[in-house]
C-alpha cells in the first residue's frame, strides 16, 4: 500500500483564517472533502480548525448570555 505524502503547512494561522472564511461564506459548497482538495491539507486538520472555531464561538455566546 502506498503511503500518502506528508503535507506540511507553513502558515497554520493563515490556513485557519482561509478555511473558516470559506466555511462560513459558502454554506452550499463547504464539504470537508472540497476544502481538503482546495487547500491541499488533511481532512483531520480542517476538521480541527472548524471544530475549534465553533467551540470558540459557542463559548463567546454562552458568556454573552450569562452577562445579561
Amino acid at each position: 500500500m502506498k503511503k500518502k505524502k506528508m503535507r506540511i503547512v507553513k502558515a497554520p494561522e493563515v490556513l485557519a483564517e482561509k478555511v473558516i472564511d470559506y466555511f462560513f461564506k459558502n454554506p452550499n459548497a463547504n464539504s470537508m472533502k472540497e476544502m481538503e482538495k482546495k487547500y491541499d491539507v488533511a481532512y483531520s486538520r480542517i476538521y480541527k480548525i472548524i471544530s475549534d472555531e465553533l467551540k470558540r464561538r459557542r463559548e463567546i455566546s454562552i458568556a454573552k448570555n450569562r452577562a445579561k
